[in-house]
């Protein structure tokens, strides 16, 4: 016999709570199954988020071969995966699992999945103070822009944490501040302020293991730490003389937050339930301050530059090379699991192999070079003014062999002010090829992999970006066989989960309860709404005057006036002729629960009449009232 237990905060605690527990047993707190399908084995676990009160999770995949037991590593975008949820209808019952992933990978209405965990969604941070999130799924151009998130505050970094469903963005500002924006609702949910002056030049890192937040002030020469986990929690300072910037590295052993600073001194810091203050876990002395800042997964160290070399950073011990190319350096990539560096600046660029320490190629590039990117098969260097790049093949660049190609990426702009803290460009899902998000044009360019045009563009909307980046919502490699997934959904129940891999192929199918949100328990236990048509009188000057009763049932049955619904609007509707008008209605003051409203109707126009109100959650199709003309005949 299973027990829930809930404490009583008020009706709709009480509710969630019943509803819960109407849930089958696998509904909380977690769920999981094995399916099997032609020798792959899929176990797989749902875990609602901590806190949250339904509607975040995460999905867990493990894929493993079932004869020999070898972990399944599939490359990204080789595995989708959907939930449906299920409806009472005998088609549903019949489908075969193979059936629902070719139902689902067809286009059409009415065949997309409830919740759909194979997209992503382009981010744009704003010179004018917005967070833009647009739909590159959308076919008509102008209506690609989903949602714009005003800020506080100017934008100076961003990093997100995809498993709590938040996208951190710290603002510029006296004092600084650090907000959380929930990127299924598209709004700032949570702000923490950070005591002090401006800091222009702060940064900021994630530990999302820990759960906690890193920013670096150099003006206040501090480094400052944010336990999430509780939102009473304050901030806690380690002073850090010189401070330039803080630095997320992730590593097998877990996440590495690391300082630079002016002197060449490398920080590593941590922090323990016992302290009250961040600590310094080790230090290195560099000749000069680190940047750009990777993980060798190969060579198991960390690499940077420091402008001028390529540093190779022991973060077990305390060795440390540095390996100078003859050029300077403005940004390094790494290649092949940390094999080579490849870093370029100024007019140059040197593929490095980090095992010997011989350049393994040399080129030239576009005039001063700022930012390194690497897709699945090319290597690019963007120069400064964003107008143009430079690509190559790795496949050339590791067997000796330089040819590189220009790229053209648009108009180029002014170097004024100019800072890397915020990128311009992002590497497309799947390593297909580059996002490029350009300052002059005010568009975000696709580049597909060695093209040198763009294949298409979205439009910014006027707004000058400062920074792009994707939300990445597909299943993401996290050991050797296992992905996992976060989960946004609006409506709880029991789903369909539907997984679909390629190279080996399977298919496979089970069922998951998800626990309701708080909306829906909202939607499934507010009385209901009822309006009844009063009045439909004429008046002078072809103008008619509407009354309507709107009522409630009680938790006894009973019907009572709902008054106080300031939002209830009037449509009214000539399916002939396409003519409707919408007029807000008024409380009677001299009767509870009736509404009036007086609206122009043209001659002749035969019209229905609907009432809706977004605060009570009523619909017009559910707030039909009744058809008339007006000559005042009632069909």
């Amino acid at each position: 016999m299973r027990t829930v237990r809930f404490g009583a905060r008020g009706l709709l605690g009480l509710a969630f709570g019943a509803l819960v527990a109407t849930l089958p047993c696998g509904a909380a707190p977690a769920t999981s199954g094995t399916v099997e399908d032609t020798g792959v084995e899929m176990r797989w676990g749902y875990q609602p988020a901590s806190g949250a009160s339904g509607g975040l999770g995460r999905l867990t995949l493990d894929l493993r071969d079932r004869a020999s037991g070898t972990p399944l590593r599939y490359a990204a975008g080789q595995i989708a995966a959907w939930l449906q949820r299920q409806r009472p209808s005998l088609s549903e019952g019949e489908l075969s699992c193979k059936d629902r992933v070719k139902s689902l990978v067809s286009t059409g209405i009415g065949r997309r999945a409830d919740v759909d965990l194979n997209t992503y969604r382009i981010l744009t941070l704003n010179a004018d103070q917005t967070l833009a999130v647009i739909n590159p799924f959308v076919t008509l151009n102008n209506a690609k822009l989903e949602s714009i998130v005003p800020l506080p505050g100017m934008p100076l970094a961003w990093a997100h944490m995809p498993a709590q469903g938040l996208l951190w963005v710290l603002l510029d500002g006296a004092p600084a501040r650090v907000v959380g924006i929930d990127t299924h609702l598209r709004s700032v949910v949570r702000t923490h302020e950070l005591v002090g002056a401006a800091e222009p030049n702060a940064s900021l890192a994630v530990d999302e293991h820990g759960q906690r937040l890193w920013v670096a002030l150099p003006a206040a020469g501090r480094v400052a730490l944010l336990d999430l986990p509780s939102r009473a929690a304050t901030w806690r300072f380690a002073a850090a003389p010189g401070l330039l910037a803080v630095h997320r590295v992730d590593t097998p052993q877990g996440t590495a937050v690391l300082s630079t600073h002016a002197d060449g001194r490398l920080v590593r810091w941590r922090s323990t339930a016992a302290t009250d203050h961040p600590e310094r876990e080790r230090e290195w002395a560099l000749p000069h301050a680190a940047r750009g800042l990777a993980y060798s997964a190969l060579g198991q160290r960390l690499v940077a530059h420091d402008g001028q070399a390529v540093l190779v950073v022991d973060l077990g011990g305390s060795e440390v090379r540095r390996l100078t190319l003859g050029h300077p350096v403005g940004d390094l990539a790494l290649a092949d699991e940390g094999r080579y560096a490849i870093a370029a600046g100024g007019d140059r660029m040197s593929m490095v192999d980090l095992a010997s320490g011989k350049v393994q190629a040399r080129s030239a590039t576009v005039p001063d070079a700022r930012q390194v990117m690497l897709t699945s098969r090319f290597a690019y260097a963007i120069g400064a003014d964003e107008s143009a790049a430079t690509l190559w093949a790795l496949a050339d660049l590791r067997a000796g062999r330089v040819q590189p190609a220009q790229v053209m990426l648009g108009t180029a702009r002014s170097r004024d002010g100019d800072t890397q803290r915020l990128r311009r460009a992002v590497v497309a899902p799947g390593g297909a090829g580059l996002l490029v998000a350009h300052r002059a044009d005010q568009l975000v360019y696709q580049y597909s992999e060695g093209m040198m045009a763009p294949i298409g563009s979205y439009s910014n909307y006027r707004r000058t970006p400062l920074a792009v980046g994707l939300l990445d919502l597909a299943p993401r490699e996290v050991a050797p066989g296992r992905y996992e997934v976060p989960v946004r959904y609006d409506v709880g129940g029991v789903h369909h989960l539907v997984v679909s891999g390629a190279g080996p192929r399977f298919v496979a199918c089970d069922r998951v309860t998800l626990a309701p949100t708080l909306d829906q328990v909202r939607r499934d236990t507010a009385p209901a709404v009822h309006a009844r048509l009063v009045g439909d009188s004429v008046l002078p000057g072809a103008r008619r005057r509407i009354v309507v009763a709107l009522s409630e049932q009680t938790a006894r049955g009973a019907a009572q006036p709902l008054a106080q619904v300031p939002d209830l609007t009037l449509l009214l509707f000539d399916k002939r002729s396409g003519w409707q008008q919408r007029a807000r209605l008024r409380e009677q003051a001299d009767a509870a629960g009736r509404y009036v409203a007086e609206v122009g109707v043209p001659p002749g126009a035969r019209y229905e009449l609907f009432v809706g109100s977004a605060s009570r959650d009523l619909p017009y199709v559910q707030g039909r009232l009744m058809a008339g003309d007006a000559w005042g005949a009632r069909p």
